[in-house]
């Protein structure tokens, strides 16, 4: 099977260096590397789609992970 494959409600395996499950600020910072990596593919005037949405670490706490990729990608330039 290719693509993503999604299981118990969890993208990938913890143990594999997956990103999501790093804490916030190695995500925020591998998502850099992503925009960097994208950009030097983009032509002049080209866009890059994010698709996500904001997350719960627990049941009160509620993190607008919509900003906070859109604030690295400004970053980015």
């Amino acid at each position: 099977m290719r693509g993503v494959r999604k299981r118990d409600h969890h993208y990938g395996d913890r143990e594999r260096g997956n990103p999501a499950y790093a804490g916030w600020s190695r995500l925020l910072d591998r998502f850099a590397a992503i925009l960097a990596a994208s950009y030097q593919l983009l032509r002049p005037g080209g866009t890059v789609v994010i698709t996500c949405r904001p997350v719960r670490r627990q049941r009160d706490d509620l993190i607008d992970l919509p900003g906070e990729l859109l604030a690295v990608a400004r970053s980015m330039g």
